[in-house]
């Protein structure tokens, strides 16, 4: 799980604890220094999923990628 900045003008016009599903860009942007942030190309509010939390993998997870 990761989250990513995110640049949409109308934000504040939503309530606290609103779902949304969004489409987006990945552009570079500045925060101490270079970060993604994903500007919102389209935007749609949903309902909280069933399981709102991004569990710990079990015992069979395989990491596709590695980190040095």
């Amino acid at each position: 799980m990761y989250g990513f900045l995110c640049e949409y003008d109308k934000a504040k016009d939503f309530e606290n604890n609103t779902w949304v599903n969004l489409t987006g860009e990945i552009t570079k942007g500045y925060y101490y220094g270079d970060i993604p942030v994903l500007k919102i190309l389209s935007i749609e509010t949903c309902q909280e999923p069933e399981d709102p939390y991004v569990n710990v993998p079990s015992d069979d997870y395989i990491p596709t990628a590695v980190i040095y």
